[in-house]
């Protein structure tokens, strides 16, 4: 279906795009999977929203299940996770604008694409201009509300705003504007090395200045994984600073290039070392859960057993003095 719809014959941006599997221009294409979740998520709605017309209860209660997950939790939470591949799409898209006259099926994936295109990158440029300004002006209710939160909070779940308040706001906003920076970037400026490498850095340096200012994470270890990985980043701009035209020395490069597999490694090792670490961290507390748990479970036992014995004593006793009475 894509080959034939989607025309993805088509020379791609670059050799190196099509080593990384954008194989095309076309935009539905490039979003690979998500475009399937795109294409059913519509029809699944339709099909939600037809089984909550009916007059029994378990259709009502899915229709409000699926309400209350999907909307605006799932939506956001798809949208959040997958910005960067549709901004990369959006921008390669934006590379093959061509309308193709005609009625042929191939013609009519193309325009498709063309306007899938257009749409998404409103859409991309919209998300963080949006949440900027509805998370400023609801700040409180988004914050503070918990039902209010679970629904629209996705942007802010992991962040601390009692320490800095509305300030939070900024880590995800610049922090979809950065990747939108650098889909645009390795797409449309890739004949220009030295510039990307410079914007990567200038949006490396704002990363690391607005994560020290307005410390938005809950946990200071999260902060510091946070800069640390920025500096590996750091660190490894500068390896590809050395590796442009500038260096010119084939042995100076091996050199540099070595050096920078050895800090793309420390970055990796750090931060599969504190996965683990929390990993193992939550196994232990589920372990102490359950250990309490079940010496509750067991005091607990223990107690309706004497309850018992101490009841049945009791009944004994009572039956002797009545038999006692009845005897005299």
């Amino acid at each position: 279906m894509y080959v034939y719809l989607f025309d993805i014959e088509e020379t791609p941006i670059s050799e190196n795009f099509k080593n990384l599997g954008y194989e095309t221009r076309q935009f539905l294409y490039n979003t690979g999977s998500l475009s399937l979740v795109m294409m059913f998520f519509l029809p699944f709605l339709l099909v939600i929203g037809l089984i909550g017309l009916l007059p029994c209860k378990s259709a009502k209660n899915l229709k409000a299940k699926t309400k209350q997950y999907l909307f605006f939790k799932g939506v956001l939470s798809f949208l959040i996770e997958s910005y960067m591949i549709l901004c990369i799409a959006a921008c390669i898209g934006q590379t093959n604008v061509s309308w193709k006259s005609g009625f042929s099926l191939r013609a009519f994936g193309s325009n498709l694409n063309l306007l899938l295109t257009g749409l998404f990158s409103l859409i991309v440029v919209a998300i963080p201009i949006v949440v900027a300004i509805v998370y400023y002006y609801y700040f409180v209710h988004i914050a503070y509300d918990k039902p209010t939160k679970y629904k629209y909070g996705k942007f802010i779940q992991d962040l601390n705003p009692r320490r800095r308040g509305r300030s939070v706001i900024l880590l995800p906003v610049i922090g979809h504007l950065r990747k939108l920076m650098l889909a645009f970037s390795v797409v449309h400026l890739q004949n220009y090395p030295n510039f990307t490498i410079f914007s990567f850095n200038f949006q490396i340096l704002t990363m690391i200045i607005l994560i020290g200012q307005i410390e938005p994470f809950k946990h200071k270890s999260k902060a510091r994984l946070e800069t640390f990985n920025e500096v590996n980043l750091l660190l490894v701009n500068y390896h590809l600073t050395s590796l442009t035209d500038w260096v010119s020395d084939g042995d100076t490069r091996y050199i540099i290039g070595w050096s920078m597999i050895a800090v793309t490694v420390l970055g990796i090792l750090v931060n599969m070392i504190v996965l683990a670490r929390e990993q193992v961290a939550d196994v232990w507390l589920s372990y102490k859960y359950w250990k309490h748990r079940a010496a509750v479970k067991q005091r607990v036992s223990e107690l309706m057993e004497a309850k018992r014995k101490e009841e049945a004593t009791q009944k004994l006793e009572n039956e002797r003095e009545d038999a006692d009475e009845l005897m005299r």
